[in-house]
């Protein structure tokens, strides 16, 4: 599970418009809405189903994306048990992922981790990727400790120690996870503190864009 768990690149250039996608011929009515809303959390409820699998299996690790928070400011210090606030309807796939992982945990008594995955680079390309930076050797250091925790169930962040960063790391230490790289060591650049979290992600043309699509 957990070769098919760490993406080639972290999997996020080619899973970051997947679950937003319908593929709509009309610009997007209430009505569309509702339909990419559902086909979302239809997709995320089957393939959460698969990864997580039956409550045979041991410890489903899930990897989660960081845009399920994404609509809180860059002026906002998050942490894992404040209330999520997605940045558009992949993110709210996300929140739907994280729900039935703690439904495997309190239903069938599994055991299930999930990371909130930052941006999985070499180094990091934008302002934005200083504080949403994850090297990949912090990204081993994360699923490693997903994987071997005595914590029954857990989310944190999956993030790089870095300086400026949005997220708390406390549920991350909690489970064993004590990232090293530090996205200073790039670049440090200044970012409006008002500016949402998710960027362009959270911008309303952002999300109906992909309903035309």
């Amino acid at each position: 599970m957990l070769t098919s768990l760490l993406p080639s690149g972290m999997r996020a250039a080619s899973s970051r418009d997947a679950s937003s996608r319908l593929a709509l011929r009309h610009a997007p009515s209430s009505q569309s809405l509702r339909n990419e809303q559902v086909a979302t959390v239809s997709r995320t409820k089957r393939s959460s189903v698969e990864l997580g699998g039956t409550p045979e299996q041991e410890k489903p690790t899930s990897g989660r994306a960081n845009r399920l928070t994404g609509a809180y400011s860059t002026g906002d210090h998050v942490s894992s048990e404040m209330p999520p606030r997605p940045d558009g309807f992949y993110g709210v796939s996300k929140v739907a992922g994280e729900a039935l992982c703690r439904l495997y945990a309190d239903k069938f008594g599994l055991s299930t981790i999930s990371l909130r995955i930052g941006s999985h680079e070499d180094r990091p390309a934008s302002a934005r990727e200083q504080r949403t930076w994850l090297s990949p050797a912090d990204a081993i250091r994360a699923f490693v400790a997903a994987m071997t925790t005595t914590e029954r169930t857990a989310v944190f962040y999956a993030v790089s120690a870095n300086t400026d960063g949005w997220w708390d790391l406390r549920s991350g230490e909690a489970v064993g996870f004590f990232p090293q790289d530090d996205a200073v060591a790039w670049a440090r650049d200044p970012i409006d503190p008002d500016l949402p979290q998710g960027g362009e992600y959270a911008t309303p043309a952002y999300s109906t864009d992909r309903m035309l699509r």
